[in-house]
């Protein structure tokens, strides 16, 4: 029987694990598992739309209604976990790239190519939401002060540019964020 083939991130060839780019960590970390699941729900899943659950070393991201992106421990093992509590479950590990951004306000760096509210009273800790990001789609996700994203990896490169040329744009000073409203 052939072995399985090693995983290589998307990125691999292109760009090292970590950068900081004038101010910005920009860390692309690896991706043990991802499984993508739909139904009506479990426990350990999160019933709010938008919104992410930490279980461990998983963590369960609110996609769409009835449908979540289950991340970390062995695919094999999360998709047989949410087939038998009779969900539908797939793993899509390989399809996904996940960036974190930290450092130096990483919301006013996400916030020159997302149309989302990114401030910190807009988007808090534990959110979750689907966007565009540079015109590519992203899942983004905020645990504390910084950013983490899923990008599919046929774009991760594109992704990846965009914001290192974006970062080293950015001025010295912070810029702030325009506010909604009147």
């Amino acid at each position: 029987m052939a072995e399985p083939l090693a995983r290589r991130s998307a990125l691999a060839h292109f760009a090292p694990g970590q950068t900081r780019a004038e101010g910005h960590d920009i860390v692309e970390r690896p991706l043990p598992a991802i499984a993508w699941v739909q139904g009506a729900g479990a426990p350990d899943l999160p019933a709010e739309p938008n919104t992410l659950r930490r279980d461990g070393a998983t963590l369960a991201l609110w996609w769409a209604p009835g449908q979540w992106l289950v991340l970390g421990g062995d695919e094999a093992a999360l998709v047989a976990r949410y087939q038998a509590a009779g969900l539908w479950a797939c793993g899509v590990g390989d399809g996904f790239v996940r960036l974190d951004i930290g450092g130096a306000d990483p919301a006013e760096l996400l916030a020159h190519g997302c149309p989302l509210d990114l401030r910190l009273a807009a988007f808090g800790p534990q959110r979750t939401a689907r966007s565009l990001l540079a015109r590519l789609p992203v899942t983004l996700w905020r645990e504390d002060q910084d950013f983490s994203l899923l990008v599919e990896a046929t774009h991760a490169e594109a992704l990846w540019r965009w914001l290192m040329r974006t970062a080293q744009c950015l001025p010295d000073r912070a810029i702030p964020i325009p506010t909604a409203g009147p």
